[in-house]
């Protein structure tokens, strides 16, 4: 997990230990992007929001999983998701988690959709998800616990006369967790998960650790 960025602003929730008894509700979106169709396709995105799904199911989350998903498909099962947790009451904790490829441009990280074609900074802009955007609508949600978890790149493949290296501004109550620093390429490992995913696949195993010793 070399090189992750953890901002926290408040922290409230235990990941693993889940039992029957945990009275608060978890909802976990779940997304892993791999068959870019202007893009080289990545090998491990999908396996890891397999693996995480899985691991989050056990830790008593509600997962809604997708993959490969094109720009109108990922708005759609972001907002299907933000209207679920809204539901959940304030005692809820709500996480999503995203595999894929990305790029951070002017500060900002973006998501990137299976569909986008990318040719030049200005298309990441309009064709890209971004975090920003993400982290908007998770800051509206009245719940305990906001988490968001990025495992992708934060590099930027275009001259850029931008800020390099910031980090985003992340909400009051919001966890926001990178798989790399940024300006860094996430590493896709050489087993079926990329590093940072197998390594959090097994701390959440770990009964009633807290979301800081987790990362």
């Amino acid at each position: 997990m070399r090189h992750l960025l953890f901002l926290v602003t408040i922290v409230l929730v235990f990941i693993g230990g889940y039992s029957a008894a945990d009275a608060e509700p978890r909802a976990a979106l779940v997304i892993g992007n791999a068959a870019y169709q202007f893009a080289p396709a990545l090998k491990n995105t999908v396996n890891d929001a397999t693996s995480i799904s899985e691991a989050l199911k056990s830790a008593g989350f509600d997962v809604r999983v997708a993959s490969n998903l094109k720009r109108a498909e990922m708005d759609r099962v972001l907002r299907e998701f933000l209207a679920q947790a809204a539901s959940l009451g304030n005692q809820a904790t709500a996480l999503i988690f995203y595999a894929g490829q990305g790029v951070q441009i002017d500060g900002d990280d973006y998501l990137v959709p299976i569909d986008a074609k990318i040719e030049r900074e200005a298309d990441v802009l309009f064709q890209a998800v971004p975090l920003s955007t993400v982290l908007t609508g998770v800051s509206g949600l009245r719940v305990a616990t906001r988490i968001v978890i990025l495992d992708t790149s934060r590099s930027n493949p275009f001259p850029t006369t931008g800020p390099v290296g910031t980090v985003p501004q992340v909400p009051a109550g919001t966890i926001v967790a990178f798989s790399t620093s940024p300006g860094g390429d996430a590493d896709e490992g050489e087993g079926a998960n990329s590093p940072f995913t197998a390594a959090f696949v097994e701390a959440i195993k770990e009964p009633g650790l807290r979301i800081e010793q987790a990362f």
